[in-house]
């Protein structure tokens, strides 16, 4: 998977909930994988033409999102394994559908790491993987406190990075939708217009499709570190 880090995929706990994977990092720790989050409210949303309804199907899937990174909060893992377990990782396969939690749930992705579980997207779990992987190599080689000190410090510059190249690429998608909705503007406003009054001199029949927007208020929503520590 990536260099420091193999996974059990399913792992029963006996009766109680059951990860979807299990990442083991060097020196035994774990980190459960649960992407069990229902999307039904988000492909309704999605699917809707009606405002009104896509906003409250939009605040119900946010709301299932935060449901179950409490529920994760609660699992206590910990007890469930003889590694050691710092954090739950609650996976949402989707990138729109954790972009829309985060839009009507600003602080989704910081009230679950403070409860020790990190809710990520296709986008973020890998990065996030890697730098654990390296924060745990770097801490079994650190043979005093002024190197895991030193290590600490790396790894929130890195966040830093991550935190600047993420929020680039939720820029990057707004900017493609919006361009993608002007072409469809464009077409139905000119081009389609100009083909069907062909058709009508050829005496064709009329049954060009009207191409429709695609939704663009699905925007990048995460609180930068800096902000959250200038509030402490």
């Amino acid at each position: 998977m990536i260099k420091y880090i193999d996974f059990v995929e399913q792992t029963s706990t006996g009766n109680r909930s059951i990860p979807d994977m299990v990442i083991n990092l060097p020196g035994g720790g774990k980190i459960p994988i649960d992407s069990k989050l229902s999307l039904e409210s988000f492909d309704r949303a999605m699917d809707t033409a009606d405002k009104s309804e896509r906003k409250a199907l939009e605040v119900k899937h946010a709301n299932n999102c935060r449901t179950l990174m409490r529920n994760l909060s609660k699992q206590e893992y910990y007890k469930q394994f003889d590694g050691p377990i710092e954090f739950v990782v609650m996976f949402i396969g989707s990138e729109p559908a954790y972009q829309m939690a985060l839009k009507h749930d600003g602080k989704l992705f910081l009230d679950g790491a403070d409860k020790k579980v990190f809710v990520v997207s296709p986008l973020s779990l890998l990065p996030l993987l890697s730098l654990v992987s390296e924060a745990w190599r770097q801490f079994q080689l650190s043979t005093n406190a002024n190197q895991a000190i030193q290590i600490a410090k790396d790894l929130t510059d890195r966040l830093k990075i991550y935190e600047e190249k993420y929020q680039a690429v939720g820029a990057r998608i707004l900017s493609l939708g919006k361009a993608y909705n002007s072409s469809v503007s464009s077409y139905n406003a000119r081009l389609k217009p100009s083909v069907r009054n062909l058709q009508k001199l050829q005496g064709q029949p009329q049954d060009l499709m009207e191409m429709e927007n695609v939704p663009v208020d699905v925007t990048p929503v995460i609180e930068s570190l800096e902000a959250d520590n200038e509030e402490e």
